[in-house]
């Protein structure tokens, strides 16, 4: 169903949008979705920053980094145990 479409995820939600004509183009897909995504990103990382404030550690990993995510993971987990 189209609800349960919707609830899998926010691109999920879009193009279910999509299929039922409620977005005209492809073009206006990638354009409300890509948008959609950095309102998202930015929620998230307001999310994260006020645990920071309450004194939760958050381990950022550098996915430019040359060390590879896994490792980086991993070296997260090896400091908090």
């Amino acid at each position: 169903s189209w609800q349960k479409m919707e609830a899998l995820g926010l691109e999920y939600r879009f193009v279910a949008d999509f299929l039922r004509h409620k977005i005209k183009s492809r073009n206006d897909l990638e354009q409300k979705l890509a948008a959609a995504i950095i309102q998202f990103a930015k929620r998230q990382m307001t999310w994260f920053r006020r645990m920071e404030k309450n004194g939760f550690t958050i381990h950022w990993l550098d996915p430019l980094s040359k060390t590879p995510l896994l490792e980086q993971l991993l070296t997260c987990w090896k400091k908090d145990s």
